[in-house]
């Protein structure tokens, strides 16, 4: 349980990230976890801030650590495959974005980022069928179209290919 003091502190270091002090906060928010080890929701803040500061690796380094403490925390699991598919290690963004659709099997945005990740690791296979999930929750999302579109055409598979893109561009007609 987080104190109110816990409480005060985070909302700090929010606003002066949200103002534009990315290192204070981030300094502080260091310095917060150094003192409270055990202090899930300030490792996560702080991993989140590096990520939004495009410091990918301090971020997989503090959501590893609130892994540790909570392996079943499902937004950690997320950011951890995005910040490995941020470094380009799509392998092991695979690996946890796939722990992530385990846990959250209706987010339709993890199915996505699993088939982007496995699309990018060339697992193309494996990313058409993460688009189909990914689809099955949210028909109307142009990216998954897109994506398995792309997956199929690395199959050689064109005219599903084709078909896949049409139908990213009938949802949304100004898709690039």
């Amino acid at each position: 349980m987080i104190s109110q003091n816990q409480n005060k502190l985070i909302a700090d270091l929010k606003d002066k990230f949200r103002n534009g002090q990315y290192v204070k906060a981030i300094q502080e928010c260091e310095i917060a976890c150094f003192n409270a080890p055990l202090n899930v929701e300030l490792k996560k803040l702080c991993g989140k801030m590096l990520a939004l500061t495009n410091d990918y690796i301090k971020s997989i380094q503090y959501f590893s650590e609130v892994y540790e403490l909570d392996n079943y925390d499902p937004e950690t699991l997320f950011n951890l495959g995005a910040g490995y598919r941020e470094t380009l290690n799509y392998l092991e963004a695979v690996n946890w974005f796939s722990r992530y659709t385990i846990i959250t099997p209706n987010d339709y945005s993890g199915w996505f980022s699993l088939g982007e990740s496995q699309y990018m690791a060339g697992l193309y296979l494996d990313s058409v069928k993460s688009s189909d999930k990914t689809i099955a929750l949210n028909p109307i999302f142009a990216d998954a179209w897109s994506n398995r579109g792309d997956a199929l055409h690395e199959l050689k598979r064109y005219d599903e290919a084709l078909a896949n893109y049409d139908h990213a561009i009938q949802i949304k007609p100004d898709y690039a």
